[in-house]
């Protein structure tokens, strides 16, 4: 059994340093962010928020509304509260919870969902996004994201 936990001590450290890079490479790609005409509550002031509306990518999809926003997966699906605020640089941080799909049973825990954090930045209708679970600070993944472009994800079956 010492094997299989040097491995999965091996996949953390991994992990963390895909993290790192993610992080790294949110942080320095492009300068522009989409915008919203007026921040939530009115006021007419200009306020910076991934715009509501589809976006999509290969292995991934996701729809803003002005409540919430909902991505879907090959093999989970995941759901954060919206609008989510992009910063001066058009970067954002937005905690969410991630719901794994497969084939078979369901395990209880992940019916419940997992809580995680999406980091992304928005340069002009392209999003990079980071998805990372919040315990055990597992990696899921880097996906790229186009505004008004219908995502390809085939489900898991």
């Amino acid at each position: 059994m010492r094997p299989n936990f040097e491995m999965r001590i091996a996949k953390l450290g991994i992990a963390a340093l895909a993290v790192t890079s993610a992080i790294v490479l949110i942080g320095c790609s492009g300068d522009q962010a989409m915008t919203s005409p007026t921040s939530p509550g009115g006021g007419g002031q200009s306020a910076s928020m991934v715009q509501i509306g589809h976006w999509g990518g290969s292995g991934i999809m996701l729809d803003v509304s002005d409540t919430e926003a909902r991505l879907e997966f090959a093999c989970a699906h995941a759901l954060l509260g919206a609008p989510i605020p992009l910063d001066s640089i058009g970067s954002f941080t937005a905690p969410g919870t991630y719901f794994p799909e497969g084939m078979g049973p369901i395990p209880d825990e992940d019916l419940q969902g997992h809580p995680a954090t999406f980091l992304g930045r928005v340069t002009g209708d392209v999003m990079k996004l980071s998805v990372t679970l919040d315990e055990g600070n597992e990696f899921v993944g880097i996906f790229e994201l186009v505004s008004n472009q219908t995502g390809r994800v085939i489900k898991c079956q």
